[in-house]
């Protein structure tokens, strides 16, 4: 095993490897005390957001997280006030990922920000890379949605259920479908550009 050899090498690579163990420990731990709470309004709009606060995540006032949702990297989440994240949500923020006020996040949605590089015939899932994901204002991410990374879902977009968003989207449109394609635009309120669906 290389984490035996000898040597500053194998010292190195030890010291790598703890502090990998760490990292997945303290993913792990935060994540236990997040979903620890039961479901219930107590849990779902103060000691769940209170638990990712002291995880890392820098959040809004008025959020609610119901319980099973799982973030990678705290410290790369950041949410607007007024959040909503439903059950069995899974938040991959290998890279930064922003929500903006007033953002609801169906059952089930995934949002990924990491990738690999393909360049490589003989391995295409290669080194790992991290785009960040931006979801403004207002936007509804529907149950099983999928967001891609570098994915910026602009003011009011609603992505309908099951969809797979890969490439960024336009304010106040409805977003369906696999990959994700524009249908419908959305009417907007007068001077803010926020979407009345």
């Amino acid at each position: 095993m290389e984490v035996l050899e000898y040597g500053v090498q194998g010292k190195l690579k030890f010291k790598q490897f703890l502090r990998t163990e760490l990292v997945y420990a303290q993913r792990s731990f935060w994540n236990a005390v997040v979903n620890i709470f039961p479901d219930g309004l107590l849990a779902n709009r103060y000691l769940r957001p209170l638990a990712m606060h002291v995880s890392g995540v820098s959040s809004g006032k008025g959020c609610r997280v119901w319980k099973t949702v799982y973030i990678t990297r705290p410290s790369n989440l950041s949410l607007g006030q007024g959040v909503l994240i439903n059950r069995h949500v899974y938040i991959d923020s290998y890279d930064k990922v922003e929500i903006g006020n007033n953002v609801s996040i169906g059952y089930r949605a995934v949002l990924i920000t990491s990738t690999h590089e393909t360049e490589s015939p003989s391995r295409r899932a290669g080194e790992i890379q991290g785009k960040p994901i931006v979801v403004e204002d207002g936007c509804w991410i529907g149950a099983g949605a999928i967001i891609g990374p570098g994915v910026r879902l602009s003011r009011g977009c609603v992505v309908s259920a099951g969809s797979v968003v890969m490439r960024s989207m336009p304010p106040n449109v409805l977003v369906v479908g696999n990959p994700a394609r524009v249908i419908q635009e959305l009417k907007a309120e007068q001077g803010t550009g926020a979407s009345i669906p």
